[in-house]
């Protein structure tokens, strides 16, 4: 209707369409978009189902976060770290040619520990040395840590391992004894692996 107005204002030979009529369209017109519903004209029914499976999804990790532990930490290493896969030997190798059993292994224990702490220049605090020590480390962050393990089988050096992704050399200072030292960063473990 509001095309037709532009024909009225400016007739070419004569108006096409009389002016009462553009008038009536107009009012019907008006009557019609002012009761209008948008939902009657928008087709939201694919947005409504991508909210009902949005929130389904969230709903079943948030129920495997509650009740699995560590769903999204395990989850999240495979996805950065995949598995490797298993070796399997290859059908080219003769059955004579397969490794011997693997000998038993060793069983090494920690006879005992010793701890000296050397604490950072800021807190003035003197050296601390623990001997025997029970293993755990109370200690603020900057401080280093020396460790000397005693084990039951003469070793010929070890490591020391820190959250499990830090490795230090541990010197041999006996033929069953290893030292070691690192600096305290923050929470955490530490393992002892000897060879």
């Amino acid at each position: 209707s509001v095309q037709l107005d532009r024909h009225l204002s400016k007739p070419a030979k004569g108006p096409p369409l009389s002016r009462a009529f553009v008038e009536e369209q107009l009012r019907r017109t008006r009557a019609l978009t002012e009761n209008l519903n948008p939902g009657t004209v928008i087709d939201r029914s694919g947005l409504i189902r991508s909210r009902k499976m949005f929130f389904a999804a969230l709903s079943v990790v948030l129920v495997l976060t509650l009740t699995v532990p560590e769903f999204l930490k395990q989850g999240f290493t495979n996805w950065v770290r995949p598995p490797q896969p298993a070796r399997t030997a290859s059908s080219g190798e003769p059955a004579g040619d397969q490794p011997a059993a693997p000998a038993p292994k060793v069983l090494y224990t920690l006879e005992s520990l010793a701890l000296n702490f050397h604490y950072p220049a800021y807190t003035r605090l003197p050296s601390k040395e623990l001997r025997p020590a029970e293993g755990k480390i109370e200690v603020l962050p900057g401080t280093e840590v020396q460790l000397e393990a005693q084990i039951n089988r003469p070793v010929s050096g070890g490591e020391l391992v820190l959250n499990g992704k830090d490795h230090f050399a541990m010197q041999p200072q006996g033929p069953a004894t290893v030292e070691g030292r690192f600096l305290v960063k923050g929470k955490g473990f530490y393992q002892i692996r000897v060879k």
